[in-house]
């Protein structure tokens, strides 16, 4: 139910990357750059708002009761220094929209941070995303090479954050995840 609960969520709130990170939904090899987060959709995410106050009590209550569950398995597994917005390490770079900075749709969002993998064939639709758990220990460094030439020597290499999910590394080069990435050890 929890997991029906959380695309429901990820549809409403559209691109507003609240709390999770965008990836591209395709394996890291060289000469592909995959680049996560977009611009957010405040009015998208204001729905969600309104949406919820008009759903039933007992969903609300169910959510009021899930909610410290969620808040305690996350903090576990996140960073010592995330602070009271757990995913915010590894968000896309957008702000959480303050209009719903109180109220147990916030405490929903904080609870529910992780990973927003994006489609590969509509990397642009939070819809066919998925929402992975955020596990520290599976972001690392990758070397990318860029360019369109077979020829090494034509190619410029830098290093990007990733994030590994069912065995493959989903990369991102902009954001705070990569910021994360950069204070570990190279694992690509």
């Amino acid at each position: 139910m929890v997991d029906n609960l959380y695309d429901q969520f990820v549809k409403y709130h559209g691109d507003a990357q609240a709390l999770v990170a965008v990836f591209t939904g395709k394996s890291v090899h060289l000469a592909t750059v995959c680049v996560g987060g977009y611009a957010g959709d405040v009015e998208k995410l204001s729905g969600l708002y309104s949406t919820v106050r008009t759903r039933p009590e007992s969903m609300r209550s169910f959510l009021e009761s899930v909610i410290p569950t969620l808040w305690k398995y996350l903090s576990m597994h996140l960073p010592d220094d995330v602070g009271d917005r757990p995913a915010h390490m590894i968000s896309s770079g957008t702000p959480f929209y303050s209009g719903l900075a109180s109220g147990y749709v916030h405490s929903y969002l904080a609870a529910s941070g992780g990973v927003l993998i994006a489609d590969t064939k509509d990397p642009g639709s939070v819809e066919r995303a998925r929402l992975v758990p955020f596990y520290p220990e599976r972001v690392g460094k990758i070397t990318l090479a860029r360019g369109s030439n077979l020829d090494e020597r034509c190619y410029s290499y830098s290093e990007v954050g990733y994030y590994e999910w069912n065995g493959t590394k989903y990369a991102c080069e902009a954001g705070p995840l990569t910021r994360f990435s950069g204070s570990l050890q190279g694992r690509g």
